[in-house]
């Protein structure tokens, strides 16, 4: 079994490993910034490297576009959470 540090690569011999990596959830209630952009591109680097060792690797974002900061950022915005976020 041959192991490297890192929190995302691992190997077992010659065995391919799936794996599933992912984002932060990102909250809609603002404007993005250049650290959803940092977090996305260090993430698309990993996904890329893993894919490159012979690894199934799936990437997965999102945002939460529910709760109570989306209906006050919608609110303060004179729109609804539903207009807001779309």
């Amino acid at each position: 079994m041959v192991k490297t540090t890192g929190v995302f690569h691992f190997r077992l011999g010659g065995i391919i490993v799936k794996r599933y990596l992912t984002t932060p959830i990102y909250y809609a209630s603002g404007a993005p910034h250049l650290g959803h952009v940092y977090t996305m591109f260090l993430a698309d680097c990993a996904r890329r490297t893993t894919r490159m060792a012979g690894d199934e690797t799936r990437l997965v974002t999102g945002t939460d576009e529910h709760g109570q900061k989306i209906e006050r950022a919608a609110a303060l915005a004179g729109a609804t959470p539903g207009a807001f976020v779309g």
